[in-house]
């Protein structure tokens, strides 16, 4: 599943398949390592990938050989289950928690994310007098963020904590999604995602707030989210009749289905 391994694979002497879990090119800069990444799709590995916008990359840049099936994302509701949220009270709210995934490697927008909350912050103490908690998860401990607390590498009990404490989730899917999107909406957090990322490509329309790279974009999105608590009651409801739909059973038997076809 990580594109160094396929010219391993590729020894045995045997039916060979590639589960790739995001186009790994996007990981580097045009180079030595984006032009290897991208070759591995086109060795004849049967490709399973997760999701589908991985296909649509690697159809769109490269000439695979072999076949590319798709597995849905799953999410197990009952591993994050859903929390009765307030929203109408978010008006009143003189302090926001935010929970935000954070890896220091570019693909999730360290920087960006630490600038853009620095400034939204600054802007809600000074315009309504409300203070962003800010927490930061997902990377080791040493890691020292800007404007906000590093709480680290969480498991799945503190995740779940975290997520029914916070007030609003922040994720940036900028390659293939992650599952923290979905554990999120699955509890009621609101979600943050960014345009220019891949949400759309696995979510309906209008199940988390879309922002711009613009910090103001962000605060006025999250101000009229508080002025309007409908938005975030509409926002719950789509992304939970949606997830409704998916089952790490359902995803499981998808890919039983494929390897059930391998002649």
């Amino acid at each position: 599943s990580s594109w160094d391994t396929v010219h391993y694979v590729k020894k045995f002497n045997s039916y060979r398949m590639y589960f790739v879990q995001d186009f790994e090119p996007y990981f580097y800069p045009f180079g030595d390592k984006f032009l290897m990444a991208k070759k591995t799709y086109e060795q004849g590995l049967h490709m399973v990938s997760l999701g589908d916008w991985n296909k649509k990359e690697i159809e769109k840049h490269c000439r695979p050989a072999s076949p590319i099936d798709c597995v849905e994302f799953p999410c197990e509701r009952k591993e994050y289950p859903h929390v009765e949220r307030d929203y109408e009270a978010y008006a009143e709210k003189k302090k926001l928690v935010m929970a935000v995934y954070l890896k220091y490697y570019g693909k999730r927008l360290p920087n960006t994310i630490q600038y853009m909350l620095g400034k939204v912050k600054e802007t809600f103490e000074q315009r309504d007098g409300i203070t962003l908690d800010i927490r930061y998860f997902g990377e080791a401990k040493s890691f020292v963020p800007k404007n906000g607390t590093n709480v680290g590498m969480l498991n799945k009990e503190e995740l779940r904590q975290l997520y029914t404490e916070a007030d609003f989730g922040m994720v940036a899917s900028l390659s293939n999604i992650s599952l923290i999107p979905y554990e999120m909406l699955a509890t009621g957090l609101p979600l943050i995602e960014f345009e220019d990322g891949t949400f759309r490509e696995f979510f309906p329309e209008d199940c988390a707030i879309l922002t711009s790279l613009s910090w103001k974009d962000l605060y006025r999105q999250m101000k009229d989210c508080l002025e309007e608590p409908v938005r975030l009651q509409l926002y719950d409801a789509n992304a939970t009749d949606y997830l409704s739909t998916l089952s790490w059973e359902k995803s499981g038997q998808q890919f039983y289905e494929i390897l059930s076809q391998v002649q």
